[in-house]
């Protein structure tokens, strides 16, 4: 175990130094996960032939005064190259956060079920600046109306944002939610913080009761 950490180790620092000694590389590196990222493109897409051909007929190897970068492997796509991302759009949230503590902001949450059967609730943030998105949770374990509650309150906690600059709290008007927001406004920290359901799902409600008429 003791040779095969030192030969994965070595490996690793061979990777970075090559890396970070070609900046073109880099950057194109970079572009690459940008394109993957904002298309929705899984990441393994990276191991496709048709992937790998595309990059060389866009930059054919062996053209006098022409670099040949190599094109990112999955792993790089997957880790480092992913975390740079992260970085760079953590640089563009902070400043729309930011006004909140100025104009305040309101939460809006909303719930969905993956592939696998487990129940999500992603979480957005809107600003005098415009929303963003800012977190997913996994719901695990119980889902009842506390569970849920509590859920919520965790995640606020854990924002960037102090709850007193959270002025509202947005969800669809589901029974769970009602039940759910009835509990969590017992929480004494979150006292100040409004309630309102979704216009939206409000009025697709609607339009499915009026259609829904004989």
């Amino acid at each position: 175990m003791g040779a095969g950490a030192r030969v994965r180790g070595t490996y690793r620092q061979q990777a970075v130094t090559s890396y970070s000694s070609d900046p073109l590389e880099h950057a194109w590196h970079l572009q690459i996960m940008r394109f993957i990222v904002e298309s929705g493109m899984p990441f393994n897409c990276v191991k496709l032939e048709s992937f790998k051909r595309m990059l060389t007929l866009i930059i054919p190897p062996g053209v006098p005064g022409v670099p040949t970068p190599k094109p990112p492997t999955y792993h790089m796509i997957r880790t480092t190259l992913l975390d740079e991302l992260d970085v760079e759009v953590q640089k563009c949230v902070k400043p729309v956060l930011a006004t909140a503590a100025t104009y305040g902001c309101t939460i809006m949450t909303d719930g969905w079920m993956n592939i696998r059967g487990q129940t999500l609730c992603n979480y957005l943030v809107g600003t005098t600046r415009g929303a963003t998105y800012v977190a997913t949770d996994v719901m695990r374990g119980k889902k009842d109306a506390t569970a849920l509650a509590q859920a919520w309150l965790r995640r606020l906690k854990f924002l960037d944002i102090k709850l007193a600059d959270i002025t509202a709290f947005v969800t669809d008007s589901a029974s769970s939610n009602v039940s759910a927001m009835e509990v969590f406004q017992k929480d004494e920290s979150v006292k100040h913080i409004f309630w309102i359901p979704c216009v939206a799902h409000v009025m697709d409600l609607i339009l499915e009761d009026i259609g829904s008429i004989d």
